[in-house]
Order: structure tokens, then sequence, then C-alpha cells
């Protein structure tokens, strides 16, 4: 109760872009009922706002869409805890000059586990004088990007290499998003499907320099798979991977990174200098770092 937060947002109705975003007040602009879940808002909400076209198109209701967007911490019956995000930090003095401590987080909400770990260490000099040094680990999804061909109007996103890719045997070769030859907990698995209705007819998981090598972002089928294509094409085919898969079905390939790639250490160290902490009569500060953040992740591809 009372962790609510409740925002009237005004979106562009063709690519769903926020125009305008007003935080409502508990009290001034709505009440709220937890028992039965229900919000009463103290003034009407409308269906759309004036987008400031001097003609409107379509019906009486066109112009930019208006939204209630709610936010609440909840924990349901039967929750699933395997599907957390959770963390914490703890540091301590040892006598008066050295701290140390280390932060945890992990986020296994989604198709990804990511996870970061950071230790540091601070040794104070007195006054506003010391020096620290961090390093730290994640591990996740770092090639999540967007991209726009028409300014920004219109944004995607783009493929990633910690996402399940889904690839097409061609008997040969085939091209991966992104380098996975250092990924420890790499999931490759065969799937035949029904050509007409598209449902899953049997999977094999494939186990790597026996039935797959991968180098870079190259993989290749080899041993009973060697040469598949696009298709089962006959009954010996079909047997190696299910009794319902039959001749004709289409075959995919799923890459499964499942905990996302791993980056080498990030470090920093950082030290910053008082004057009145060596008897200046002035109040100034230096302060300079050296720090190594990329972090080249296994799996780097350009």
């Amino acid at each position: 109760m009372g962790g609510e937060r409740l925002t009237v947002e005004v979106r562009d109705p063709f690519n769903n872009m926020v125009k305008e975003r007003r935080v409502l007040v508990y009290g001034e602009d709505y009440d709220i009922d937890y028992i039965q879940g229900r919000v009463i808002l103290f003034d009407p909400l409308p269906s759309t706002a004036d987008d400031g076209f001097l003609v409107s198109y379509g019906t009486g209701t066109a112009g930019d869409e208006v939204y209630l967007v709610s936010e609440y911490e909840y924990t349901p019956l039967g929750a699933d805890f395997s599907d957390l995000f959770y963390g914490g930090r703890a540091s301590a003095w040892i006598g008066q000059n050295v701290n140390i401590g280390a932060t945890a987080i992990r986020d296994q909400r989604g198709l990804i586990d990511k996870q970061m770990l950071e230790a540091d260490a601070t040794v104070s000099f007195g006054g506003s004088t010391y020096i620290r040094g961090e390093v730290a680990q994640t591990n996740g999804d770092p090639y999540v990007s967007f991209g726009s061909l028409d300014g920004g109007y219109f944004v995607n996103e783009n493929q990633t290499p910690a996402a399940v890719q889904t690839l097409i045997p061609t008997g040969g070769t085939l091209n991966i998003v992104g380098d996975l030859t250092n990924l420890e907990d790499l999931t490759i698995t065969l799937v035949t499907r029904d050509p007409t209705t598209g449902q899953q007819t049997g999977s094999q998981t494939l186990t790597e320099n026996t039935h797959f090598t991968l180098n870079g972002d190259t993989i290749e089928l080899i041993g009973v798979y060697a040469g598949w294509n696009a298709q089962i094409d006959d009954a010996a085919e079909a047997s190696e991977v299910s009794s319902a898969t039959q001749v004709g079905d289409e075959v995919e390939l799923l890459v499964n990174p499942n905990n996302g790639l791993q980056g080498e250490l990030g470090y920093r160290l950082e030290a910053s200098v008082a004057a009145n902490d060596f008897g200046a009569d002035f109040a100034g500060r230096a302060t300079g770092y050296f720090e190594h953040k990329d972090a080249g992740f296994a799996g780097s591809g350009s």
C-alpha cells in the first residue's frame, strides 16, 4: 500500500513515442481502493489529446492517444521466486583509514540472466584526500542497441548476440550475430516443424564438437547432422530427431546463449587531493583517475 505510481502519458498514435508525461498526486488527482484494486480519478481522463495539427484525420477521437500508466509492487500467490531482481552492498571500515566494500546484483527476469559483481577499497589520508580502487564484472547482454532510419520517428531494437537466434540450415556454414566462442552456457537445439501448421514435431539438443563446431560467429553442423538443409529429406534424417518428425518437415537451429555474455574485468583507480588537507589557505581539489571499462566482452562482434 502506498507504493503505487500513476502517470498520464500522451503518445504519438503512429509510433507510440511519449510526447508528454505527468505524474499524478495521491489525494489531489486520484484516490485508490487497495482492497478492490480500483483507482478513482478526480477529473475525467480523455482518450485523446490535441496533436496540434490544423487538419484532423479519421473520427472525432483523432489526435494523440492518452494513457493512464500504473506502476506498483505486489507479491501474488504462487509467485515464481526464480524470476527475481535482487542485490545488495556491504562495506566496512578497517581502522580509521581503510574502507572495503562489495556489491552484487542479479536479474533473473526475461530470457537472459544478468549479473554484476563489484569490489572496491578506499584508503583515506585524512580529510578529503584519498585513493580508491574498484573492480567489477558483468554478465548479461551488452549489445542491446536501437536504430532509426527516419531521424528517430520509428526506432527499432537491433538484434543482439544475447538473444535466441533462429537459423535455417543450408548444408554449409551458418553465420550468427556476435562471437559466442567463449560463452560457457550455450545451448543449440535442432527443431523440426510441420510445414503447414508450424507446430513443432521434434527437437534435439546438439553437442559441440559432436554435432556442431563453433568458430567465432560461424556454426557448422557435423556428424549425423552434417549437410542438413532447410527440410527433412528422408526417413533416416527424420529418425535422428524424433518419431513424430516426418519427411518434408522444416528444420531450424535455435541458438540460445542462456546467461548472456560475460565481460572481462573492468577496473578504476582514482586519487583525490584536497589542498586544505596539507595546510593550504584555500579550498581546492585535484582528482584524477584511470579506468578500463570497455571490457571487450567475450562474444564481442563487429
